[in-house]
């Protein structure tokens, strides 16, 4: 059993890591044992990773976590968790998308 779960978040870690690749001009990311650490100051400058996390929240409707909440250096990156179900990944990176293409990047 753990083998097959253990298989399961790998996939679904892989489907995480494939959403943000294509979202590369936007995120650059690191990895801990179940979450992404995108990095997003550079197409951001001044928004801190509060104001990113709320942003994503409130506009896109997709909870993250600011790295800032992690410490120091956390600060300009999210936390993405690779948990959920591929359903789950899928619509919140499509939010995501949506986001970054209109209110996104104002």
């Amino acid at each position: 059993m753990r083998d097959r779960n253990q298989g399961a978040l790998q996939h679904r870690r892989d489907l995480t890591c494939d959403r943000l690749n294509q979202l590369e001009d936007f995120f650059d990311y690191g990895q801990t044992a179940r979450c992404l650490l995108p990095d997003g100051r550079y197409k951001m400058p001044g928004v801190d990773s509060m104001t990113f996390a709320l942003r994503l929240l409130h506009e896109a409707r997709v909870i993250t976590i600011p790295g800032a909440a992690f410490g120091p250096t956390g600060e300009n990156h999210i936390r993405i968790s690779f948990g959920g179900t591929e359903s789950e990944i899928n619509e919140a990176f499509d939010r995501i998308a949506k986001w970054l293409a209109s209110a996104g990047k104002k």
